[in-house]
């Protein structure tokens, strides 16, 4: 298991091209993210992956993609056709370097004119986070143009609402903001997307010390809620960890089943921060 992500993904503003962030993107790998690590791949797989349809001939896209980790594991995954764009040119070099096929520099606001209704899946991992508020509605409209009807928006973002959430608000001088649970229902909802999952990124067990990692997690996470619960009056309606995963459906889409993944969920339904778990 390891601690929350910093993220290690870029993309370009949709309205500023050649602002600050386009500077720091250009010596990215070299100055912030380092190569890829494998030490990632155990979290990918409990946050994302599971959330991803893998049925003959999905097609998923990643935007961000960085230097390709969750490609390869989409594709080891069995999913087969699986591209990714990232806006830095050191980024997608490092992904070609691993053989990682389908893997182009471009803006995703211009890639995804390009291709409407092209996707089942859509993931962004640790992206949203670097736009600034009126860009990310205009990113998330953009995702929604991509996607088929019935497609999915699958989206990891630094959570606000945890006590150390400024930790990845912070990590990456390219980020523009954050989210709680109830934030980000809320532009998704404004943006063409419907029936909001939101899930937390807790510890992943998958040996003896991040077993006892998560056992801690769930300690250390019950005393919080009972101190909210002191505050707010409400109990188990809060995200606490540094990210949060949330999975959202295009408007129109047919009936289908949705992510049936086991966790703490917060549904897109009901009053606004109602949550179940």
């Amino acid at each position: 298991m390891t601690e929350p992500e910093h993220s290690s993904r870029t993309a370009e503003s949709p309205q500023a091209p050649a602002d600050y962030r386009a500077r720091l993107y250009e010596s990215y790998v070299r100055t912030h993210t380092g190569g890829p690590s494998e030490r990632s791949l155990p979290t990918l797989e409990h946050d994302i992956v599971r959330h991803v349809p893998d049925g003959p001939g999905t097609r998923v896209l990643d935007v961000g993609c960085g230097a390709g980790e969750l490609v390869d594991l989409l594709v080891r995954s069995g999913r087969r056709e699986v591209k990714g764009i990232d806006v830095s040119a050191e980024q997608v070099a490092l992904a070609r370097s691993r053989g990682l096929s389908g893997i182009e520099q471009a803006d995703l606001i211009d890639y995804l004119g390009r291709t409407r209704e092209s996707f089942d899946a859509i993931v962004a991992v640790d992206v949203l986070e670097h736009f600034d508020k009126p860009e990310v509605l205009t990113v998330l409209e953009a995702i929604a143009t991509g996607l088929r009807p019935g497609g999915r928006l699958v989206a990891r973002v630094p959570n606000a609402e945890g006590p150390f959430g400024a930790r990845t608000r912070y990590a990456d001088f390219t980020h523009g903001t954050a989210f709680t649970h109830r934030s980000v229902r809320q532009v998704l909802l404004a943006t063409g997307f419907s029936a909001v999952e939101v899930y937390p990124t807790e510890p992943v067990a998958h040996g003896l010390p991040s077993l006892g990692r998560w056992v801690l997690w769930k300690v250390i996470a019950l005393l919080v809620r009972l101190y909210l619960l002191v505050e707010t009056g409400v109990f188990g309606e809060h995200v606490l960890t540094q990210n949060l995963v949330a999975v959202a459906y295009r408007e129109g889409q047919p009936e289908r089943s949705r992510s049936a993944s086991a966790g703490q969920r917060f549904l897109g339904g009901g009053r606004p921060g109602a949550g179940t778990q």
